[in-house]
């Protein structure tokens, strides 16, 4: 559990056993060198946030991300999401990239820009009243839905 430090691991064997959840208090989990989290590695996001820094390495995250606090991406480096997420916070894309494998789901109540990139096969859904324009260049090439509010494109989608 992290409960507002940081972890600098370097391999997935640096966190226990693969099986074992991560669960997330306002803490951060640093990467020292590229590296996958195991398959049956759930990551929970408590209370606050939870805070995966890439530091300039990408990493594959193919288990569940799950809970009720807000998940944030931050560091160079690209962060694969391949397992089904079902967190209820909000994602905060601070540094770096994105990759989605599965569904990103975007719940913006309020009327906000996203320069980042978002790329991948998976599938984007906007909910949520406020309109999210995507600003940055994106290499999605999953399905998108609207399901409340807008969705603007004032950058670019190239097919990936």
């Amino acid at each position: 559990m992290f409960i507002g430090g940081e972890l600098l691991a370097s391999a997935d064997c640096n966190l226990g056993a693969p099986t074992g959840d991560m669960t997330f208090s306002n803490g951060t989990l640093l990467l020292g060198s590229p590296f996958d989290l195991a398959a049956g590695r759930r990551l929970v996001m408590n209370l606050g946030f939870g805070v995966i820094d890439t530091n300039g390495h990408d990493m594959t995250v193919r288990s569940a991300i799950t809970g009720n606090a807000s998940f944030v991406k931050d560091g160079l480096g690209t962060l694969t999401l391949v397992g089904p997420n079902t967190f209820t916070g909000r994602t905060i894309l601070a540094q770096g990239a994105i990759e989605n494998r599965s569904e990103l789901v975007i719940n913006q109540q309020t009327d906000g820009a996203m320069a980042q990139s978002i790329d991948g096969a998976g599938i984007l859904t906007k909910r949520g009243v406020g309109r999210l324009d995507l600003t940055g260049t994106s290499t999605m090439t999953g399905n998108s839905f609207v399901r409340d509010g807008n969705l603007a494109v004032n950058g670019s989608i190239l097919a990936g």
